[in-house]
């Protein structure tokens, strides 16, 4: 099956070493469509579109692809509100999930999995596909990241993959740049297995790791 990522990433270059990792994981053509031109997609089987947040949608060039490209039904793949059970019926079509790429949100959201304390680990792992509130923590976060400390520019709602299907990947790998990602990741690695902090479910995955750079490495505090 021919797969093709095409992906931009002119700032950090976070996006593209993670479309590296898994154009080489699955041996998929990579194109920086900022500095080439896309190909012709009728000949891919499997399209990702990859690219960092900018003003809460993905860069411009990635956008435009999205809307001009003639993907089929069955080629656009996203968590739907209105189809809540597309998801995990695809990857239940396909064998399940290989790789799972991520990252890790300062209360230790995993997708948009925000921290639900009344739950046990299990109870929380088994969650699937759902719509549910940002917590406040999320959206001053990401308000700071991504659109000049606008808050209230911010949505409330959202749609995420679960956590069942995140565990369910038979390999896991989190991204990590940003300061406050110093203190996250060590509480990851080393703090309680809880729903409190939601990535520490994956202390119990058989092949999870995090990815680094030297910012995130350096002690919190």
């Amino acid at each position: 099956m021919k797969s093709l990522i095409l992906y931009a990433s002119p700032h950090h270059g976070n996006t593209k070493k993670v479309a590296e990792r898994m154009a080489k994981k699955i041996g998929a053509r990579l194109v920086d469509v900022i500095r080439e031109e896309p190909p012709d997609l009728a000949g891919y089987r499997l399209i990702g579109l990859a690219s960092g947040a900018y003003f809460g949608t993905l860069h411009k060039s990635i956008v435009k692809i999205a809307q001009e490209a003639p993907f089929t039904p069955e080629q656009r793949v996203f968590p739907d509100p209105e189809n809540l059970e597309r998801i995990p019926a695809l990857i239940q079509e396909l064998g399940g999930v290989d790789v799972a790429f991520g990252g890790i949100g300062i209360n230790g959201h995993l997708a948009f999995n925000e921290p639900q304390p009344e739950l046990t680990p299990v109870e929380f792992a088994a969650l699937s596909v759902r719509t549910l509130d940002i917590s406040r923590e999320t959206i001053t976060a990401n308000a700071i990241g991504d659109l000049g400390g606008a808050i209230g520019a911010m949505p409330r709602r959202c749609v995420t993959i679960g956590m069942a299907q995140i565990l369910g990947a038979k390999k896991v790998r989190l991204g990590v740049f940003r300061d406050w990602h110093r203190a996250v990741v060590r509480r990851a690695a080393y703090g309680p297995v809880t729903a409190e902090f939601p990535v520490t479910l994956l202390q119990n995955h058989p092949d999870a790791k995090i990815l680094s750079n030297a910012n995130a490495a350096k002690a919190a505090y």
